[in-house]
């Protein structure tokens, strides 16, 4: 077996044992791939003979190329190897990916790109930094389990991370950030379903959230967003906390949310970006 070099964004473990492993499985399939090997058809012909008992060995490096009895089976295996890689779709378009949130079923935990705009924002710009692991199954449901590379729900995954990854970088740079909300034929603004999105993210690290409302420079943008929401329990909050605005003014307020977003990323940069700060103890 050649141990192979892994850079960071191939690899993220908790426990320096889950990276070990982890480092070796993935030099075992990349040998197979130096080989000429599909590395998904080798490492399942390995483990079937182990499993099976068809050899007296559980070594895996006794079937694995230049190694042991592998030798003999090598011509064998490229053959069965030959078949030609799936490759990755293209990224979607996000007029494409509102077509694939209207029609999947079971219908996604999301309920179309304003919605996860919003929610991306939510995790871009607050306290704690999650991966897309932590939160991929809010967006997409259980279609996330159907998810192969070179299929379109691997696509449809692909297209929220890279939508992530612009929002990411807009917010480096102020008063670049362009949130997408809903209008209808009359080309009026609808916010709720961005904002929804946004206190959807909010959801996943509520109590590292709470504690900012407290602050001012940051509490009023937060309630600036909220406010927005179409989401029962927070209407009510609204209602019985804060005298509602005139409806001319609160029609227009979705003008003043790329500036709030500003606010909250700047804000929480020096938190999401801190293993040490309390929200990212949790």
């Amino acid at each position: 077996m050649r141990p192979i070099g892994l850079r960071c964004r191939n690899l993220i473990a908790d426990s320096c044992g889950k990276a070990g492993s982890w480092a070796v499985l993935a030099s075992l399939l990349h040998t197979g791939q130096l080989n000429g090997l599909d590395p998904h058809t080798c490492l399942s012909d390995v483990l079937d003979k182990i499993v099976s008992g068809k050899s007296e060995t559980t070594s895996l490096t006794s079937f694995w190329p230049g190694t042991g009895e592998y030798n003999e089976r090598r011509k064998v295996t490229l053959v069965e190897s030959s078949v030609k890689q799936p490759r990755r779709l293209s990224i979607m378009t996000l007029e494409d990916l509102e077509v694939w949130f209207d029609r999947a079923k079971p219908p996604p935990h999301c309920g179309g790109v304003s919605m996860l705009n919003g929610f991306l924002t939510g995790l871009v710009a607050g306290p704690v930094l999650l991966l897309p692991n932590d939160w991929m199954w809010h967006v997409v449901g259980e279609h996330e389990r159907r998810a192969f590379i070179g299929n379109k729900m691997q696509a449809v995954i692909d297209t929220v991370v890279d939508h992530y990854n612009r929002i990411a970088d807009q917010l480096t740079r102020p008063g670049a950030y362009s949130p997408i909300y809903m209008r209808t034929d009359d080309e009026e603004v609808l916010v709720g379903d961005w904002a929804d999105g946004f206190f959807g993210a909010m959801n996943l690290n509520l109590e590292q959230w709470a504690p900012l409302f407290a602050e001012k420079r940051i509490g009023e943008p937060l309630l600036a967003i909220l406010m927005h929401s179409t989401k029962p329990e927070l209407a009510d909050m609204f209602a019985s906390t804060f005298p509602k605005p005139p409806e001319s003014l609160f029609k227009e307020a979705w003008r003043a949310l790329p500036h709030a977003v500003d606010e909250i990323y700047a804000y929480c940069k020096p938190m999401r970006f801190n293993p040490a700060a309390p929200a990212n103890q949790a």
